[in-house]
């Protein structure tokens, strides 16, 4: 599925992905409130994908940089993941197939 964002930008200098970072929400939700927090008027905050056991759902082009570290350098470097969790606090488990 893709539910494209305009809180996104452009990669500083032409830079090319070339890490990978995996975040978890810290939260128990659906994948539509995920991605509902990465449009305009949410948080102003984005990823590349959206994940929830099976289902992905691209957020913001892989040309393009999210914003999820909260560094410019560090975004345009980046494909970003955001995984919803299965447990609370304090363990913040992650589904066996959200894991995969």
């Amino acid at each position: 599925d893709v539910r494209p964002t305009t809180d996104c930008g452009p990669r500083l200098n032409g830079k090319k992905p070339n890490i990978v970072v995996l975040h978890h929400t810290a939260g128990i939700m659906t994948i539509d409130q995920l991605v509902a927090m990465m449009q305009p008027g949410g948080r102003t905050v984005s990823a590349h994908a959206a994940i929830k056991d099976r289902e992905i759902v691209s957020v913001v082009p892989e040309s393009k940089r999210a914003f999820a570290l909260s560094d410019a350098t560090f975004d345009s470097r980046a494909l970003n993941a955001e995984c919803i969790n299965s447990t609370g606090a304090p363990t913040w488990q992650l589904s066996d197939a959200t894991h995969e």
